[in-house]
């Protein structure tokens, strides 16, 4: 890899060596259904794989890099941050790919100083200078390096919202290969000859109706600004949906209009929920209805198993949240309210700091608490897991 010659590796120790191809895999595992949403909404524009393969290489580099700092940090050997020639990265790509596509992408993905804020600098996490040498910024390989390539392609333009409408259908795709059954998508919910509002999707299950609001939101939320304009927009949802189950309620012959007679005498339960393609959301209730992600959307569908792995990659234990055939009303309605990621990592409003050297320059980064919780997963013994497995 061009990355280890540029951070200045002649000898890396092999567990290294290791450790650097472990981070570079994981890395690619972060790949996910809103990537290929992506792709599929941008038609074949060769932008796409040209800025995320220019992201992929950053991260390489970057981790290259890391890699090194931390083996002569170990042996007490002061070791700065490399400069990266973004020409280095350039006639390292032997791709089908325009090269001036490449060059694009890198610039996109870096920010040159002075930064126009310093929420540029939280999105983009590659500062380059004037002679086209870029630095990773802090740690810029960690986090999810894709969703840096996703805000950068669909920042204003068709394809952010070519991507909303994709995500819409994805969602309907998805449900139909379960056991919940699609009985309404597109609903507009009339009173006195006008609209009261419009419901995205009406799931059944058993007696369980859930209402579902669809918020694809555009980009990750990583600014103070985005984040607060997706909350808008994701509050804005809950009051939807909320309308709408209140309208059903007062209004059940309506439902047998929507979904035939037979299945509206099914349903006992009536469920408002905002469904949305940004996982910071999940777990938040607004007038009783929950916002929900990826993680709850699947599941609510097939159940929940949280498997873990040691650093290197190997599996030590799965843990059964909730199986399959657990997924009765009761069950669906706690997993929408108490969210399998939370239950595994529950955070707190209490913000703690992390602090970060640039030389002589302390910067301290805002993090929420993870703190014990009543919902996590029991301890398990590791060497037990092992042996079993």
């Amino acid at each position: 890899m061009n990355a280890y010659a540029v951070a200045g590796v002649s000898n890396l120790k092999t567990d290294n060596v290791k450790k650097a191809r472990e981070r570079v895999r994981a890395s690619l595992a972060i790949i996910d259904a809103e990537d290929d949403v992506l792709w599929v909404a941008s038609r074949g524009d060769q932008r796409v794989p040209a800025y995320y393969v220019a992201g992929f290489a950053l991260a390489c580099f970057a981790i290259a890099g890391e890699v090194v700092r931390e083996e002569k940090q170990c042996a007490r050997v002061a070791a700065p941050i490399k400069g990266v020639p973004l020409s280095q990265i350039n006639s390292g790509i032997s791709l089908s790919i325009e090269g001036s596509l490449i060059a694009e992408g890198l610039s996109a993905l870096s920010v040159t100083l002075p930064a126009r804020s310093h929420s540029q600098l939280n999105a983009l996490s590659f500062v380059r200078d004037e002679s086209d040498v870029i630095r990773p910024f802090l740690h810029g390989f960690s986090g999810m390096w894709n969703t840096m390539v996703r805000n950068a392609l669909i920042q204003g333009g068709r394809l952010g919202k070519d991507v909303g409408g994709i995500w819409e259908g994805f969602i309907e795709f998805v449900f139909k290969d379960t056991d919940w059954s699609v009985v309404g998508k597109g609903v507009k919910l009339r009173s006195g000859g006008q609209t009261i509002t419009e419901v995205d999707l009406l799931l059944l299950r058993d007696d369980l109706l859930l209402v579902v609001q669809i918020k694809a939101l555009k980009g990750a939320g990583d600014t103070a600004y985005d984040h607060w304009k997706n909350r808008q927009i994701v509050e804005m949802g809950c009051i939807q949906a909320r309308k709408s189950v209140d309208f059903l309620l007062e209004n059940m012959n309506f439902m047998s209009s929507i979904c035939g007679k037979r299945a509206s005498e099914k349903i006992k339960v009536i469920q408002p929920v905002v469904l949305t393609n940004i996982h910071h959301f999940e777990g938040l209730s607004l007038f009783d209805v929950p916002v929900i992600g990826e993680a709850t959307r699947k599941a609510i569908c097939r159940g929940s198993i949280v498997n873990y792995f040691r650093p290197g990659g190997e599996h030590v234990h799965s843990h059964v949240f909730t199986a399959p055939e657990q997924l009765d009303t009761k069950e669906i309605l706690r997993l929408l309210k108490e969210p399998v990621e939370l239950r595994i990592a529950y955070e707190t409003p209490e913000t703690t700091y992390r602090e970060e050297r640039l030389g002589r320059l302390a910067l301290l980064m805002p993090e929420f608490l993870t703190i014990s919780d009543p919902f996590q997963p029991p301890e398990f013994d590791i060497t037990a897991s092992n042996t079993k497995s």
